[in-house]
């Protein structure tokens, strides 16, 4: 390997590996871990953190799904007693008022199964961090 080619095996699932360039490597990642924490300490922060912050709570908080699901619930409201009001509905408009309460049945379920599944990998990525 003196000219910087390679001259090892291709069959096999292995790697050889300098124990001097790894530890190397090593020291280098954990300098730039220390950097980072000491730029933090000092409050030399980034200016888009507060953004960061702002988009975790309100994804923590799930505030839009809140809201659109709080708009669904009142205009379905609205629907089903323009609905029953009707005297003679026609099977079209019953037929509205049933795909209605389906998909807010599915969107329900959409959101309550949507909860922390994905959150689990945030809060173990801040852990680490």
């Amino acid at each position: 390997m003196s000219n910087g080619e390679f001259h090892g095996d291709m069959t096999r699932n292995e790697v050889q590996l300098d124990l001097n360039k790894f530890t190397d490597l090593l020291r280098e990642n954990a300098d730039l871990k220390d950097a980072l924490r000491e730029a933090e300490m000092e409050g030399e922060l980034n200016p888009y953190m507060k953004w960061v912050h702002l988009a975790r709570t309100i994804d923590a908080y799930r505030i839009f799904p809140r809201v659109f699901f709080g708009t669904y619930i009142l205009l379905l409201l609205k629907s089903v007693l323009w609905f029953m009001a009707l005297v003679a509905p026609t099977p079209a408009q019953a037929g509205l008022i049933s795909i209605m309460t389906g998909v807010g049945a599915a969107w329900f379920s959409s959101y309550v199964n949507s909860g922390w599944n994905g959150r689990r990998a945030i809060i173990a990525r801040a852990k680490n961090e």
